[in-house]
């Protein structure tokens, strides 16, 4: 038979294991919710963005010959940097595992991070 030494050390032993486990557990899921977060974050970041872009160039576009107007698009979108173009009509941003996009009527020229310049001439939308 075990000591009364031996089985304290052994209840000792998987009491300590069973604190690992469960301390493992919580920061597993603490970690996952986390990241759940900061994700959902990210999307409605890049949402929002897409959809201020989108009514700056819609505004422009349905603004007279002569309107023009200067706009600054942030560097990084929920503290993670992202893509912005315009490709066939359609405004793109991506990041991560993202891509949202958004219809807009034609433009001339590419957008940036950082200041943007927009302008309706004789019914044309120009960019930067």
């Amino acid at each position: 038979m075990y000591s009364s030494k031996t089985q304290m050390a052994l209840e000792f032993v998987i009491i300590v294991a069973l604190i690992l486990v469960i301390t493992l557990i919580f920061v597993a899921t603490v970690y996952l919710e986390t990241k759940s977060v900061n994700s959902k974050r990210l999307f409605l970041g890049l949402q929002d963005l897409g959809e201020s872009v989108q009514s700056e160039i819609l505004l422009a576009a349905t603004s007279k010959s002569g309107y023009s107007r200067s706009f600054t698009l942030p560097s990084e979108v929920a503290d993670t940097s992202y893509n912005i173009s315009i490709q066939s009509n359609q405004l793109i941003l991506t990041s991560g595992e993202y891509e949202v996009s958004f219809s807009i009527p034609s433009v001339v020229g590419g957008i940036n991070k950082g200041s943007n310049r927009i302008a309706n001439r004789g019914g044309v939308v120009y960019l930067n």
